[in-house]
């Protein structure tokens, strides 16, 4: 239990430092959204791969990343035409709302404090199935 409290300790320190930097202004607005999409779109899918291709690939775990990318792709597809219906049946008046509904109701942001204590709590094998179905 202390282990994943250090865990999540870290998280919110690391949220800390960003609110200071910004608050102190060794980041102008000019860069936070470079910065922004180099964390998001390179460094967070470079360490999720590195995590996922430190594991030996036998025919076991061939099996579940199978079961886990096929589920995702169901549980998403499923995910997606609820979010259709539920943006429908609640008539929004622009189809920008219509949209932001859908993506909210499809899209998980499990990744930013999920990962930390899914890894912690159940260990590498159920971090590893969490990460294949987030991508």
């Amino acid at each position: 239990m202390t282990s994943i409290i250090s865990k999540v300790l870290v998280i919110f320190a690391m949220v800390g430092m960003g609110y200071t930097v910004r608050r102190c202004r060794l980041v102008r607005g000019e860069l936070q959204k470079p910065l922004a999409a180099l964390l998001l779109s390179v460094n967070i899918p470079c360490m999720l791969l590195y995590s996922i291709t430190q594991r030996e690939l036998d025919s076991e775990l061939l099996n579940i990343t199978l079961q886990m990318i096929g589920l995702s792709c169901v549980f998403f597809a499923v995910a997606a035409v609820a979010a259709r219906l539920l943006s429908k049946a609640l008539d929004f008046d622009t189809l920008l709302r219509s949209g932001a509904v859908q993506a909210i109701f499809v899209t998980s942001n499990a990744g930013f404090m999920g990962f930390p204590v899914v890894q912690m709590l159940f260990g590498e094998d159920t971090f590893y199935c969490m990460v294949l179905f987030n991508i």
